[in-house]
């Protein structure tokens, strides 16, 4: 296996205390991170702006692109805060659920309050709730009052803070206050992506798209899909949303656990079908939040989601609170590069162009870049949208976008295959290529007499003007 590959499909790591200190920033880019969730469920906005000056800086200092994600909490339900943090819960026990309350102290033992009341109105005698993704399960056996008597299925070590759902839906909007206070601060310090939790259809994802607008800059939505409704909307969520995660978690709890691997290859399959990135999400790689290395379950896990054709892979806990939280991207970077190397054919798939001019110049530079042995496909674009097409055609060669948008190749360290650089503005078509050589030289990309194939549209600066391929040599 050759560090020398270019790695196609990315890293996503979330951040949190076990990250977020200027040196472990440093480590987790030179180990491969491509992009920075910041999951506003429990980050803190007042020290989300000083975070995101530190990941600023440490990309400059490594020369290397960082989209930045802002993952808004949405209607995830949590329960408060336990007595002593914690609270162990064994099976066939009873605990009492506080309804209302945001705090189990002075509550006695085996209490776990539930600050939203909305719970206990659907709550019945009979039914199944699901604490922390599903690992603890309670049965409801009585309600009294704003007290819920509940008997322990499955057990474990339950925390504050930890996620509460009911069996069944409930009427939940899909944006709440702390959602709009994190778009206004996301668009402020200018992240990169923002992702709709719990979306159940595309109007959902057109609500947050226009709340990013108000509050001063569109920016692109990664829809969540950790809902039975989701999954019923999936082509029209797909189809107006810019990105979709397969948020793995809160979907095996909303749905039978067994439907999950399906339902993930169904997902993909669908993006790449759009050429739409997707995002595959939640305990990839779970046991390295304890342990230094991976289970072979795990690392299978990963290899699968690659071949599924997901265009990154994401870890949350494992970096975010994790004791091995830059071994962990090291592992997700030296499975995915092992992956795409020793299987190409498999874990690259072709899907068809679109019958625009982009599209045809796009399916044109991806059968050139294989027939002429090219090093590099090279996009030239402004709003990146001919690199973004370029990929989700999934070329065997690598895609390198030229850009004079900072934003724009931040954004672009999402997508697969696709290495973004910044160069000055090109104000003549008989600088394309001379751009482009010294661009990739410079960058330790390109060697004299590599061969690259050029896309750009000869209205220089225009957005949606790609017409033009070009094969040349270094």
């Amino acid at each position: 296996m050759s560090k020398g590959h270019t790695r196609r499909v990315k890293i996503v790591a979330t951040m949190g205390p076990a990250c977020s200190s200027r040196r472990s920033i440093d480590a987790l880019l030179r180990a491969g991170l491509d992009m920075a969730r910041v999951n506003y469920s429990h980050a803190d906005p007042a020290f989300v702006p000083q975070l995101v000056r530190r990941l600023r800086a440490a990309a400059v200092r490594a020369k290397r692109p960082l989209a930045l994600l802002a993952d808004l909490p949405g209607p995830k339900l949590r329960i408060g805060e336990l007595e002593g943090d914690a609270l162990e819960l064994r099976a066939a026990g009873r605990v009492t659920l506080l309804i209302g309350r945001k705090s189990a102290r002075g509550a006695g033992p085996n209490a776990i309050p539930v600050p939203q009341r909305l719970i206990g109105e659907a709550l019945n005698a009979g039914d199944m709730l699901f604490l922390d993704d599903g690992l603890i399960r309670l049965k409801v056996e009585r309600i009294e009052g704003n007290r819920a008597l509940c008997k322990v299925i499955d057990g474990g070590i339950l925390r504050s803070r930890k996620g509460i759902t009911l069996a069944g839906t409930l009427d939940v909007p899909t944006v709440g206050p702390r959602d709009r206070i994190a778009i206004r601060q996301a668009v402020e310090l200018g992240f990169d992506y923002i992702a709709a939790s719990f979306v159940r259809s595309a109007q959902d994802v057109e609500h947050v798209r226009r709340l990013t607008r108000r509050a001063g800059r569109e920016l692109p939505i990664i829809a969540k899909l950790e809902r039975p409704e989701a999954i019923d909307n999936l082509q029209s969520i797909v189809d107006c949303a810019d990105c979709v995660m397969v948020a793995r978690g809160d979907l095996g709890v909303s749905l039978p656990i067994h439907q999950v691997p399906v339902l993930q290859k169904q997902i993909i399959s669908v993006a790449n079908a759009a050429g739409k990135p997707c995002i595959t999400a939640t305990q990839m790689l779970e046991s390295m939040t304890v342990s230094p290395l991976p289970t072979r379950a795990e690392v299978s896990d990963v290899a699968n989601a690659i071949l599924d054709g997901t265009d990154a892979v994401m870890l949350s806990a494992e970096t975010a609170s994790g004791k091995y939280p830059l071994r962990a991207v090291k592992t997700m970077d030296a499975v995915t590069r092992y992956v795409e190397q020793e299987l190409p054919g498999q874990a690259i798939t072709r899907r068809e162009a679109t019958s625009s001019a982009g599209g045809a110049v796009g399916d044109a530079a991806c059968e050139a870049a294989q027939r002429s042995g090219a090093r590099w496909i090279v996009a030239f674009t402004r709003s990146g949208a001919s690199a973004r097409l370029i990929s989700s055609l999934r070329p065997t060669t690598p895609i390198c976008a030229l850009t004079p948008d900072a934003q724009v190749r931040n954004s672009l360290a999402l997508c697969w295959g696709v290495t973004p650089l910044t160069i000055d503005n090109i104000g003549r078509i008989d600088d394309v290529a001379q751009a482009a050589s010294a661009a990739l030289r410079t960058a330790g990309l390109a060697r004299k007499k590599d061969v690259l194939v050029l896309v750009y549209g000869r209205e220089l600066g225009t957005t949606g003007s790609t017409d033009t391929l070009v094969i040349h040599k270094v």
